[in-house]
């Protein structure tokens, strides 16, 4: 059986841990960081913020120009991070007014998600940095396969049509997804050729000439 000390113990640390007790604390407490969808994964779209958000993203998808699933997946991830951040960065905002004018536990009980609003702002930067590296090093990668690919493509023409053979581009290109999603097209190397073929020509007339 509980001591009377030790029942006055338990009733003064479940007071302790019920949680903000100004009117003020309450209030940060019910629109804490975890309901500004500044923590987990998803959509970070609160009510109403839907449209917003996905054109955001589509936004991204604009200027990055992902290629297969895995780059859709980093660019999503990219956007919707920096949606975040952008929340956390307002929240900072706010809550370093509501500093000023506060003392007390009020004041006690905002500094509190004000550091836990940084700490999270913080952690989504991170997330933002590593998915930026991330994608840059996966599209580095896909367009140098893919420049490989069509320089290859170009020579493969070239030396089939000087022996007077048809070019088999199933053959030679079979999976554009080792190749960096290069998807061989005749009239496309055509073009490459044709553009080169004129640009030397100029090269030759005009820059030697100077």
């Amino acid at each position: 059986m509980s001591t009377p000390a030790q029942i006055a113990a338990n009733q003064a640390n479940a007071k302790l841990s019920t949680g903000p007790t100004s009117g003020i604390g309450k209030q940060i407490a019910s629109q804490n960081s975890v309901k500004h969808q500044l923590t987990g994964k998803g959509n970070p779209a609160l009510p109403g913020e839907e449209d917003a958000v996905e054109e955001h993203v589509q936004g991204y998808f604009k200027t990055y120009a992902p290629v297969g699933l895995p780059e859709q997946d980093l660019v999503r991830n990219l956007a919707e991070n920096n949606w975040r951040l952008q929340r956390a960065h307002s929240l900072e905002r706010k809550l370093h007014i509501r500093l000023e004018d506060l003392e007390g536990d009020a004041f006690d009980e905002i500094l509190r998600e004000l550091r836990r609003t940084s700490l999270y702002a913080h952690r989504i930067q991170r997330a933002i940095e590593k998915n930026r590296a991330e994608l840059r090093s996966m599209q580095s990668e896909r367009k140098t396969a893919y420049e490989k690919a069509q320089e290859e493509a170009i020579l493969l023409t070239q030396i089939t049509y000087s022996k007077g053979q048809t070019v088999d581009a199933a053959k030679d290109f079979p999976s554009p997804e080792r190749c960096g999603g290069f998807v061989y097209s005749m009239p496309e190397i055509l073009r490459i050729l044709d553009r080169e073929a004129r640009l030397e020509e100029a090269k030759t007339r005009f820059l030697t000439a100077a």
